[in-house]
């Protein structure tokens, strides 16, 4: 897991998809996968506020189950003050 500050939360919505395969956000979640997603690698880009959030998981099974928690973590912190400002 690991956030990249950023000045505003437009400028967050701006540069995160710079980081997403395919160089967009999807609509709906404001997150992207990257890299590879295969039996055992898992990697997401997300805006949260003025944040960039990005998650990744390896060397387990990458379920439906996981990538929920996954995304459950990153709506966690979009719903936290902290990432608000």
């Amino acid at each position: 897991m690991g956030t990249v500050a950023y000045a505003s939360a437009e400028e967050s919505e701006r540069l995160t998809p710079m980081l997403c395969t395919g160089g967009r956000l999807d609509v709906e979640t404001k997150a992207c996968t990257t890299g590879a997603v295969d039996g055992e690698t898992y990697s997401l880009h997300a805006v949260a506020g003025r944040w960039n959030v990005r998650a990744a998981v390896f060397e387990v099974s990458v379920t439906d189950e996981v990538k929920d928690a996954v995304q459950q973590i990153v709506e966690d912190l979009r719903s936290s003050d902290k990432t608000r400002g």
